[in-house]
């Protein structure tokens, strides 16, 4: 049940506006990050993982509270994450790659070819974790598309509708009758409260 309370503790301080604010903040990491990793990720898959921060930001309230779209994202980021460590996995032959590449388009400048080699293992690991962490912030967004949230509104559905559930009114719904804390009947008209 810890689990459950944190989760709802976290829905709760999720806003329309928190969600643009963290879509935007993540577009400009993902852009950072795209700036220190192009030689070996493309624009392409820097936009593929910042869909779901695109549609935090995105002004509609059937997208930025999509349910079906949070978890079709979600599972696409896992899929991401997964060829990630697979190129982790195998980044020997990622590396073995560019090496050779660089060995036949630069062969005249390029004298120590072992710095080479351990300077293209170090960028490939350095381009796949970033993919990964950036990829996992991109999953809380993708979370945050599944909590409804209305715009203008300072709290989120799912707060609004807990503490509607647990706080009693004290008028009357029929005839708009001031009622005791413990009444189950209002006392002018009679309608059950």
């Amino acid at each position: 049940m810890a689990g459950s309370n944190f989760l709802d503790n976290m829905k709760s301080k999720v806003t329309w506006e928190n969600k643009t604010i963290y879509g935007v903040v993540m577009i400009i990491l993902g852009i950072i990050v795209w700036g220190m990793t192009h030689n070996y990720l493309g624009v392409m898959d820097i936009l593929i993982i910042m869909i779901p921060s695109i549609l935090l930001v995105i002004p509609n309230e059937s997208v930025k509270n999509s349910k079906v779209l949070g978890i079709i994202l979600i599972i696409l980021l896992v899929i991401v994450i997964l060829f990630a460590i697979g190129n982790l996995m195998g980044v020997e032959d990622t590396v073995s790659y560019y090496y050779r590449e660089y060995q036949y388009y630069y062969s005249s400048y390029i004298y120590d070819y072992e710095s080479l080699y351990n300077s293209i293992m170090g960028d490939i690991i350095f381009v796949n974790i970033a993919q990964i962490v950036y990829a996992i912030l991109n999953m809380i967004s993708a979370f945050m598309l599944t909590i409804p949230t209305k715009k203008g509104n300072s709290k989120s559905i799912v707060s609004n509708s807990k503490k509607a559930d647990n706080k009693k009114s004290n008028f009357c719904k029929e005839c708009g009758a001031e009622l005791d804390n413990n009444s189950k009947f209002c006392p002018s008209c009679g309608k059950e409260v």
